[in-house]
């Protein structure tokens, strides 16, 4: 039972505004096309394994993209299985090609056309995960907890290889397609920990101590505000500005009219410049002049709003 779904991650997200919304000559945006694609493939991989973790039975509690706080030092952990006798952690690797994981150097080695390429060792990533989550949870009174992890290969055509055949290592690496039977195989004959009340106290508990990331686009991928275009883009031909004439986007390129253009262009200001927008900041950024015109688009959006009249303001959850 999944109890907490997968969203979008936030990078990607403001990736692909970026790419919306930086002029294609821009010095940037060879380095962002780069991000968006090995974000998009990780979230990929990530819905991937979330189609066979629908098939688990109510026995298992599945916590998606949870980001916690231990000490002061924040980990994030793509998948998390609680049940009554273990907890599973379930890291997503969505690479192809043939895959070595080097022991001896602590690194994975992609071979693919031909080419190396190295990268950060999974098994490390998720041992320091397990390692932050014993620590989180004997803080918190669970201390008699069994807690496993994963590496799971999103990519079907994907070959794994391990340095010497070490079986420890073989055990935790496999592809999504083996998922569900090591999860059962994990589980089997196993003693039960946790009545079933103490199994949904510590379900609330994760969910409770979720720490979303919350990142500035100017700070994390070095745009300088100003570089980013402001006004409607057409959905169809992707030109900015579109022009607003009687409650209706229209483009002046393709001729493409639609009332509701204004909301992707609302998303992208949210995401790239300001966590929230008032009347003014949508005037400028939607080319608009009519206060009135703005106060109806943003009563109209589905954004939250905060304060009284003159100083609402308007944010995504």
């Amino acid at each position: 039972m999944i109890v907490k779904d997968r969203k979008k991650p936030i990078k990607l997200k403001m990736a692909e505004a970026l790419l919306r919304r930086l002029p294609q000559h821009h010095y940037k945006r060879r380095e962002i096309v780069d991000e968006y694609k090995k974000r998009l493939s990780g979230y990929n991989g990530e819905q991937e394994m979330d189609y066979f973790l629908k098939e688990l039975d109510d026995n298992f509690i599945i916590i998606n993209d949870l980001r916690l706080n231990n000490q002061g030092v924040y980990f994030q952990i793509d998948s998390l299985i609680l049940s009554k006798k273990e907890i599973i952690i379930l890291e997503a690797k969505n690479i192809s090609g043939t895959l070595y994981f080097d022991r001896k150097f602590k690194q994975l080695v992609r071979i693919l056309d031909g080419k190396e390429e190295g990268f950060r060792d999974p098994l490390s990533q998720v041992e320091l995960q397990k390692n932050r989550l014993v620590h989180w949870l004997t803080d918190r009174g669970f201390i008699d907890m069994e807690i496993k992890a994963f590496i799971v290969i999103c990519n079907r055509s994907a070959i794994i290889k391990v340095s010497n055949n070490e079986e420890e290592t073989i055990g935790k690496v496999f592809h999504m397609d083996s998922l569900i039977d090591v999860i059962d195989k994990s589980n089997k004959n196993k003693m039960e920990i946790l009545s079933k009340r103490e199994l949904l106290n510590l379900q609330d508990l994760f969910i409770e101590s979720d720490n979303p990331l919350i990142v500035s686009a100017s700070d994390y991928f070095d745009i300088n505000p100003k570089d980013i275009m402001t006004g409607v883009q057409c959905p169809r031909c992707m030109l900015i500005p579109m022009i607003r004439k009687n409650r209706t986007w229209k483009c002046p390129n393709c001729r493409y009219n639609n009332r509701k253009s204004h909301e992707q262009a609302l998303q992208d200001f949210l995401l790239l410049l300001n966590p929230t927008i008032n009347n003014s900041q949508c005037r400028d950024f939607l080319h608009i002049d009519s206060p009135d015109v703005c106060k109806r688009i943003l009563n109209s959006s589905r954004l939250n709003r905060i304060g009284n009249t003159k100083g609402k303001q308007y944010f995504m959850s």
